[in-house]
């Protein structure tokens, strides 16, 4: 039953075209997970003048996946894996409320996963400690 329903999800995506246009009033900035947040969120940090540091506990991972595999696998996959066609964006703090509203609103699941700092550079931490995530995400012509 998992396997089948993440295969469901791979081979038909639900991009989250109406939560990225309602979300253009409040985020500061957005992307898509295309090619994995490991691979990604160096590209939205750089772009953004800033630091991004992730607590990798808060990833988000489905319930399917979890009874499919371990916890240290589906993190794995969720840094390194592409074709997510799921959102990364900054917010500021006072407005996080008001974008997870409208997540509920579209009966959608919006975590916060990090934070972006004064700096250069991605940092990774799980549970307090660093990790060391994948050096980079999915490359389409490795």
């Amino acid at each position: 039953m998992a396997a089948a329903q993440l295969i469901e999800r791979f081979e038909y995506p639900t991009p989250r075209v109406q939560f990225g246009s309602e979300a253009r009033r409040i985020a500061s900035a957005a992307m898509d997970l295309s090619d994995g947040l490991a691979g990604d969120l160096p590209k939205f940090a750089r772009a953004s003048g800033l630091a991004a540091h992730v607590d990798v506990e808060r990833l988000p991972l489905s319930a399917a996946l979890r009874s499919f595999t371990t916890v240290a696998q589906g993190r794995e996959w969720a840094l390194a894996a592409g074709d997510d066609y799921e959102l990364l964006m900054a917010v500021p703090a006072q407005r996080f409320d008001e974008l997870a509203a409208v997540a509920g609103r579209l009966n959608l699941t919006f975590t916060a996963i990090g934070e972006l700092r004064r700096g250069m550079g991605v940092t990774w931490a799980l549970e307090g400690l660093p990790f060391a995530a994948p050096a980079r995400g999915y490359e389409h012509f490795r």
